[in-house]
């Protein structure tokens, strides 16, 4: 295959497939709003050809129109005369050229007393098409993706919201089927000739070749596709609802002997709690006083007796309005795309280098009870530390911060703690003030900590030696200090004191 091939692919048979994937799932769905009662004027259907049309040629003009900057705004102001003219087409207007039309188009779209302008809905689907074809790259496989995902969850909703009427109205199959399997065959095509154009290009950007296409590609994709879209049509007709009420009827008996079972289980319950409340009940009923009852079933039976005549003579009948409905499910179908392209787009990252990023859930029953543990911890008050752990103890810094640490804990236990804010000079000045005794070695240790804390060197062995000599001789002093203190708090002390 040489390079005119392969443009070919990549600008025609690629777009062209994509096209008719996207326009199968947007056609039924556009012709089902329109159906509504909610549009006016009614009868104005979607053709299949109209959107396929818009999409390819759309991005083939943005592509040619690409390299200047005043191509591409050509190639978006464009697509306002686009949804104009798709407008012409489709929304029918009286009188005859273009002035007469323009301002019969003008009242119909400002007319909003009863219905919603259908000129409008065509004018945004036209506009929202030729934007996605200027804007959409054809050779990237994350597009198609992404259009098949959506394909296929605004199909299954159409099915479920609106049934099976609606198709392309090509002529080959009636209903919904028609643009479930164009949209498949066109979908499972374009994916499968996009990665064939992706090889290629791979190939040619590394051996400067590319293998020839010969039957037996031609022959995988063709049955590929012809494959899966034969199995899905035979899966239709196993798990249509007729085939799906049948199986559960051979099951009706069991379904019937639990249903069964279930309900007796129920009015057991609610037998034995209706029995219990029962006094309570006829107590709290015999405190409304018996005037009050009668003017209550008074009451009621009036209001039972007039809504009864309002039902039967048809007056109080209550409809939702068609548009509501309508509008209902307009807002929950753009709930559900916008989540899911929400979805897509968190799930699927694309940096400006060309790499793809695709970011996996990994989750697990055990991995959630571990999350939730973990927060659940952190969510608890937890006792803070004394102090900062070091980093290696058997660092001569280390050592020595660790040896003033036993230092306050020591002074702390004995009724000396440091103060909030207090320097360790002025620490060691308040020990020594109040135990004169320990004023060297705190002093001592206290110079040690500095130069173990802030000095550029790294103190030596020595220096190690004379903090742990420095807290020895510390210890024994406040050891001494808390035997006088508690001998002089005990009675036999205090009966020798004198006076």
């Amino acid at each position: 295959m040489n390079l005119s091939r392969l443009n070919w692919l990549d600008q025609v048979l690629i777009p062209s497939l994509s096209a008719a994937m996207r326009a199968a799932w947007i056609v039924p769905w556009v012709n089902a709003l329109l159906a509504t009662d909610f549009f006016r004027p009614s009868g104005v259907t979607l053709p299949f050809w109209i959107p396929l049309l818009i999409l390819f040629a759309g991005s083939a003009l943005a592509q040619a129109l690409s390299e200047s900057v005043a191509g591409r705004i050509a190639a978006g102001l464009l697509g306002v005369l686009v949804a104009l003219g798709v407008v012409r087409l489709l929304v029918p207007a009286s009188g005859e050229g273009l002035g007469p039309w323009l301002q019969d188009l003008y009242r119909q779209a400002v007319n909003w007393r009863e219905y919603a302008p259908t000129v409008w809905v065509v004018f945004a689907v036209a506009a929202g098409l030729w934007m996605r074809a200027i804007t959409i790259d054809w050779s990237e496989m994350e597009p198609l993706r992404k259009g098949f995902l959506t394909g296929v969850i605004a199909l299954a909703l159409l099915i479920l919201v609106r049934g099976t009427r609606y198709g392309l109205n090509l002529g080959l199959i009636d209903g919904i089927m028609e643009a479930v399997l164009v949209f498949i065959a066109s979908a499972m095509s374009a994916m499968a000739l996009s990665d064939i154009s992706r090889t290629l290009r791979q190939s040619m950007r590394t051996s400067g070749l590319a293998p020839r296409l010969g039957r037996f590609w031609y022959l995988v994709v063709v049955g590929v596709v012809v494959g899966v879209v034969a199995v899905g049509w035979l899966a239709t007709y196993v798990v249509d609802p007729g085939s799906v009420r049948s199986v559960i009827g051979w099951f009706s008996p069991v379904l019937n002997l639990i249903r069964d079972v279930i309900a007796y289980v129920i009015m057991g319950i609610a037998y034995v709690i209706f029995r219990l409340l029962a006094p309570f009940i006829d107590w709290m009923n015999s405190l409304v006083r018996e005037q009050a009852e009668e003017e209550a079933t008074t009451v009621v039976e009036e209001a039972s007796e007039e809504i009864s005549e309002l039902v039967e003579s048809g007056e109080f009948a209550f409809q939702i309005p068609p548009w509501v409905e309508t509008l209902a499910v307009i807002v929950v179908v753009a709930v559900v795309l916008v989540l899911f392209i929400a979805f897509l787009r968190r799930r699927f990252v694309s940096s400006k280098g060309g790499i793809q990023e695709t970011r996996e859930v990994d989750w697990s029953w055990g991995l959630m009870k571990e999350q939730i543990g973990q927060w659940w911890d952190r969510r608890r008050p937890q006792r803070r530390a004394e102090f900062v752990p070091l980093d290696d103890p058997e660092d001569p810094r280390a050592a020595i911060r660790q040896t003033y640490r036993r230092l306050l804990t020591l002074t702390g236990e004995r009724g000396l703690a440091h103060r909030r804010g207090q320097t360790p000079s002025a620490f060691a000045r308040s020990l020594g003030r109040r135990l004169p005794d320990l004023d060297p070695a705190v002093t001592n240790l206290t110079r040690l900590y500095y130069f173990a804390r802030y000095a550029p060197e790294s103190p030596t062995a020595e220096d190690v030696n004379s903090a742990r000599a420095a807290l020895a001789q510390a210890e024994k002093v406040l050891f001494d200090y808390e035997a006088a203190e508690t001998s002089s708090d005990s009675p036999e002390a205090g009966s020798l004191r004198p006076g």
